[in-house]
C-alpha cells in the first residue's frame, strides 16, 4: 500500500491476478517513490478485515502472504532480501517457498516459543 492513502492496508503488484481490487501507487508524503509508481497494481484490500476486527490480531495472517505468493507468477521475484530482515531470517520465506501451510508454519514456531517463555517471564513488569 505504499504510495496510496491506505499504507499497510492494501497490497498488490502488476503481476498479481485481477480479482476485483486494484490501485495505482503515486508519490505521497513518506513514500515519494513507491514500488510500481504509476503502474496499475492488482492485489488485496485488507481494510474490511481491519474494520471487522480481524486486524489487529495477536497473530500475523500468514494466509495473506501465502495467498499472494501463490498468486504471483514469478515466484523467484516475490520475496526481497528485506522480507528476510523483517521476518528475522530466511526461515519463514523458505517455509512458504516449500509450500508449507499457515498451520504447519505456526506449529514449527512452538518449540522456540516454549523456550522463549521463561526468558520473557524475567522481563515482565506486570503479571
Amino acid at each position: 500500500g505504499r504510495g496510496t492513502a491506505f499504507p499497510f492496508q492494501v497490497y498488490g503488484a502488476p503481476e498479481l491476478p485481477d480479482r476485483g481490487f486494484s490501485f495505482i501507487p503515486e508519490s505521497v508524503a513518506g513514500a515519494t517513490n513507491p514500488p510500481f509508481k504509476g503502474v496499475k497494481c492488482y492485489g488485496g484490500d485488507l481494510r474490511n478485515a481491519i474494520s471487522n476486527g480481524l486486524v489487529p490480531s495477536p497473530m500475523i495472517n500468514l494466509e495473506w502472504i501465502i495467498g499472494a505468493y501463490n498468486d504471483y507468477p514469478d515466484k523467484g521475484k516475490f520475496f526481497t532480501r528485506y522480507f528476510d530482515t523483517l521476518a528475522g531470517g530466511p526461515t519463514l520465506r523458505e517455509q512458504i517457498e516449500k509450500g508449507m501451510s499457515a498451520r504447519e508454519i505456526r506449529e514449527s514456531w512452538q518449540l522456540g516459543l516454549a523456550e522463549f517463555a521463561p526468558i520473557r517471564e524475567r522481563y515482565l513488569l506486570y503479571r
